[in-house]
């Protein structure tokens, strides 16, 4: 995935329609809907009006990277949408908790601050460094090269002058 996917997905993808009105779902003899109040107080959390279910949005876009292959699969929030409502509350209290999120958190956040600063991006810093290195050595090897040519004349001078 692109930086300019990323940015994407964690700024525009999610972004709901005004006045959605979350589906019902029915659970025992209760309805239970997505409330979006949650989105405020789970700042990672985002709802898929297509997938019908919430989503940590964290997770889905930095999850590839931090999962290893011994690692439980990610569940839901993750790889598909979250829709049980009945306790939602403490499922995304569970999951503010775990260390997959704590870890694509900080993922966010560096994310954030080198697409805001792209001098802080690593790998704008190691081609720069590369750059400068390039540069570095072109100036050597061109002293070098006049060193050379300097001696090579002052050589053919003296062959020449006896």
């Amino acid at each position: 995935m692109t930086d300019a996917d990323r940015r994407k997905v964690l700024f525009n993808y999610w972004s709901l329609p005004s006045g959605l009105s979350f589906p019902y779902a029915t659970v025992g003899a209760q309805n239970r809907s997505f409330q979006k109040h949650w989105l405020n107080e789970f700042t990672w959390l985002a709802y898929s009006n297509i997938n019908n279910g919430a989503f940590c949005k964290w997770c889905v876009v930095f999850t590839p990277q931090t999962v290893s292959r011994s690692a439980k699969p990610p569940g839901s929030l993750v790889s598909g949408p979250h829709c049980n409502y009945e306790k939602a509350k403490e499922h995304y209290n569970n999951h503010q908790n775990c260390h997959c999120l704590k870890l694509c958190a900080a993922m966010f956040d560096n994310f954030v601050q080198t697409d805001a600063d792209k001098s802080r991006d690593v790998r704008n810093a190691l081609n720069s460094s590369r750059q400068k290195a390039v540069e570095e050595n072109r100036n050597r090897l061109s002293r070098t090269i006049e060193g050379s040519q300097r001696r090579w004349y002052i050589f053919t001078e003296r062959n020449r002058l006896q």
